[in-house]
């Protein structure tokens, strides 16, 4: 089912969903002498207008399923203690684009999907509604198709947005699941589209994607014991300052730590990128160089992710940690460096 939206059409249904969920959207926000495009939530009708599509986010929205801080309990209330600020109130994730959907199905896979179930993360999954969003051309420094990521398309939401320049196409992909957040009839009030003008558009802006000059020709997972002895890991990261800024733009790094304050149990962000994450009480760290830790970050992602995940890479190819990075330290060249290394060992590529 594909319904065929004006801009006005857009907002007018948005306001509709506004009764019913918390809807979350990326705006452009100041900070400081920047201007950034972050999720934020919509508190009035009158912000709808103002909702930004044209960019990809600075930000996934993964603090929205793991928070930086994120109160858990308290050590005298027991296990069934829930945080103050969950709400029953459902959350509508508006414009997300194929690499930050891949990131929360990878969240997915880690938190609720296996013998350990975090019961913070899945409250907070099970009350989520996504509408994906189309891209229309690359964003900076994005490699999402070399990690099996269609930009264009993506089956695994509910509602996906196509933006057709002087209006929407929205394409309707899980009817049992709208059902069931019961707005499934005011969908199918609105307008219908043929099938074929939405193919023409996706596949004109599938063109701006073509020019991509990077390419990741091994099969994953990376084989860990020549990845990890093989390459000269301190030269391809000498520059890295050990700031943690890939980590935090990550859509898919969740290393946390836990912390008390008096009886109040919490958990924060934390990244391997950092010298005192594997520090151990004794004094040892067994990761006390940047390039060890460096090297940890991308064979959890391209080796020890995929190994445990069926094949499944840990980036999602978003480019934001390329783009933040302070010192220009670029994954795409260190990716590059370890496939000519392993190359060197008699590692084949893929081949298909």
């Amino acid at each position: 089912m594909i319904k065929k939206l004006t801009a006005q059409d857009l907002k007018e249904l948005l306001g509709e969903l506004r009764q019913k969920f918390l809807v979350i959207a990326p705006f452009r926000v100041k900070q400081g002498r920047l201007t950034k495009v972050l999720y934020q939530p919509v508190k009035t009708n009158d912000q709808l207008s103002s909702i930004y599509f044209k960019e990809q986010p600075d930000a996934s929205p993964k603090e929205y399923f793991l928070p930086r801080d994120d109160r858990l309990a308290e050590e005298t209330a027991g296990a069934d203690c829930q945080p103050e600020e969950w709400s029953d109130n459902p959350r509508l994730f508006l414009g997300v684009r194929s690499c930050d959907i891949a990131g929360i199905e990878l969240f997915d896979d880690v938190f609720i999907e296996n013998d350990f179930v975090d019961p913070f993360y899945q409250r907070r999954r099970e009350n989520s509604l996504i509408i994906g969003y189309s891209c229309q051309e690359p964003a900076d420094n994005s490699f999402c198709q070399e990690v099996g990521i269609d930009p264009l398309e993506n089956e695994n939401v509910p509602l996906m947005l196509y933006d057709a320049g002087e209006g929407f196409y929205l394409k309707v992909q899980d009817q049992e699941l709208l059902k069931g957040f019961e707005i499934l009839d005011m969908l199918q009030e609105l307008p219908e589209a043929e099938s074929s003008e939405l193919e023409e558009i996706v596949t004109e802006n599938r063109k701006n994607f073509s020019g991509d000059e990077f390419s990741l020709e091994l099969e994953l997972p990376f084989p860990e014991k020549e990845a990890f002895t093989s390459v000269d890991w301190e030269e391809a990261t000498a520059s890295c300052l050990g700031c943690g800024v890939c980590t935090f733009y990550c859509p898919t790094c969740f290393c946390f730590k836990f912390f008390w304050e008096e009886i109040e149990k919490n958990r924060a962000w934390d990244s391997c990128m950092f010298s005192l994450f594997t520090a151990h009480a004794s004094g040892h760290n067994p990761r006390e160089r940047q390039d060890q830790r460096w090297r940890q970050r991308l064979l959890h992602k391209f080796s020890y992710h995929p190994t445990n995940y069926q094949g499944s890479p840990g980036c999602v190819g978003c480019g934001r940690c390329v783009s933040k990075c302070p010192v220009n330290l670029d994954i795409r060249k260190v990716l590059n460096r370890v496939e000519k290394t392993l190359a060197g060992e008699g590692v084949k590529g893929n081949e298909s």
